[in-house]
């Protein structure tokens, strides 16, 4: 087996031989696959990551809550795919659950709602006036009217030809990108 010396100025008397033989250079058994600090992923709570998602947290804010940088978030979203599918299906269902809320705010809504009520009741025993007073919970039912802003919202993205803004470009000579602009704003004839 053939072996170099190897020396190095200023480095300490320990590590200023060192015998490289072919074998240890390419038995990879010598050498620690371990690169960087330990990863965070492990100690995460994928429960909190959930509700954090169901919340409507971005990742940017989620990797910050965790104490890891965008880049790491991604690095873990691309390594542990399982994590990734969970992220999409919790954002999914929270991003239902807003639809749900819009649709029902655009078209109106009867809401259930319970009230705690005291009633006081008065009665004489012996001709003394006695009170007494309890709490019953009234159960009453309201309606909620539809919200034109989110009508507009809703008709805007689910059918933008016909409900989005226009800008009608008029120029001073009277030519414009759409002549049904003109005539109907100006009622002229053909």
């Amino acid at each position: 087996m053939k072996t170099t010396n190897v020396k190095k100025k200023n480095l300490p008397k320990t590590l200023t031989k060192k015998k490289v033989t072919k074998k240890s250079i390419n038995n990879k058994s010598n050498k620690k696959n371990i690169t960087g600090r330990p990863s965070k992923y492990d100690k995460i709570d994928h429960e909190q990551v959930k509700k954090l998602c169901l919340a409507g947290w971005t990742d940017v804010q989620m990797s910050d809550f965790f104490g890891v940088t965008r880049v790491t978030w991604d690095n873990w979203k691309k390594k542990h795919e399982d994590f990734f599918s969970s992220l999409k299906d919790w954002k999914a269902e929270a991003d239902h659950e807003v639809e749900k809320s819009l649709y029902k705010s655009a078209v109106g809504f009867v809401a259930t709602k319970e009230y705690p009520i005291k009633v006081k009741k008065v009665f004489y025993v012996d001709g003394k006036k006695h009170e007494e007073e309890e709490v019953k919970i009234v159960t009453c039912q309201e309606q909620y009217p539809p919200n034109s802003t989110s009508c507009i919202f809703w008709l805007k993205n689910r059918n933008p030809a016909e409900w989005r803004d226009r800008v009608h470009n008029v120029n001073l000579n009277g030519t414009t990108d759409d002549k049904d602009f003109i005539h109907t704003f100006f009622r002229m004839e053909e």
